[in-house]
């Protein structure tokens, strides 16, 4: 079987939170987020290899302990973030096992990922080499510009994208080189790898959201208490 690796993403300042420590490391029900995405990695028989890229000014912090699960401590590597995330993800590939085939790039900030989400990305890579998390949007979307409507998008060809985003190693090894040597920027790595390989869809699922704002956290904290019941 292919060696499956994990780059969790939790590098970010938490600015948009407005909080004194960054969004990972706040808590919900007793738990950090990111002690709560660590644990679905942890647990999910198909990874092999977790990565986690942290901020520099939390790599040896407390904060960071007890976010990793014990059962864990021993098993995920530890990296610095980089300015970006394009860089933080680029200095997790670095760390990744020279037998790794297949990776997955995951938010720190989205605890409610699911087993069959991982399952699903792992096996569609095997086929398509390059997939993304993302579920098809319901609004009706306009385009504004110039401070008016320019045109109103076909929602149907509208995907909004979640993590894991998953690819062959080879594959995102090979793009995010190419985009270094064209000095391309992007905010996901689909975005990157979608220039040069075909990105196919994966549905996720609406609990997979990202842990941004404050409504989010609350909205989070109401979501463990429904899971719960």
């Amino acid at each position: 079987m292919d060696k499956i690796s994990a780059i969790i993403v939790a590098a970010g300042s938490g600015n948009r939170m407005e909080t004194r420590l960054p969004k990972q490391f706040l808590k919900i029900a007793g738990q950090t987020i990111l002690y709560r995405t660590l644990s679905v990695f942890g647990n999910n028989q198909n990874i092999a290899e977790i990565i986690l890229v942290i901020a520099a000014d939390y790599l040896k912090s407390e904060e960071l302990q007890n976010s990793i699960p014990d059962q864990l401590k021993n098993r995920v590597k530890i990296t610095q973030g980089g300015k970006s995330r394009q860089e933080s993800v680029q200095n997790g590939l670095k760390q990744l096992d020279n037998e790794a085939k297949i990776v997955l790039v995951h938010d720190g900030v989205r605890p409610f990922v699911t087993n069959q989400i991982i399952a699903e990305n792992v096996e569609e890579c095997r086929n398509k080499g390059a997939v993304l998390t993302a579920i098809p949007v319901t609004d009706t979307l306009k385009l504004v510009d110039d401070g008016y409507v320019q045109e109103t998008l076909d929602r149907n060809k509208i995907w909004r994208a979640q993590t894991p985003q998953t690819f062959k190693v080879s594959i995102l090894q090979e793009c995010f080189e190419k985009a270094k040597d064209e000095g391309i920027a992007a905010t996901d790595e689909a975005r990157i790898v979608e220039k040069y390989y075909k990105v196919y869809p994966i549905k996720g699922h609406k609990n997979n959201f990202k842990i941004t704002h404050k409504e989010d956290l609350l909205r989070a904290r109401a979501l463990i208490k429904e899971l719960q019941k």
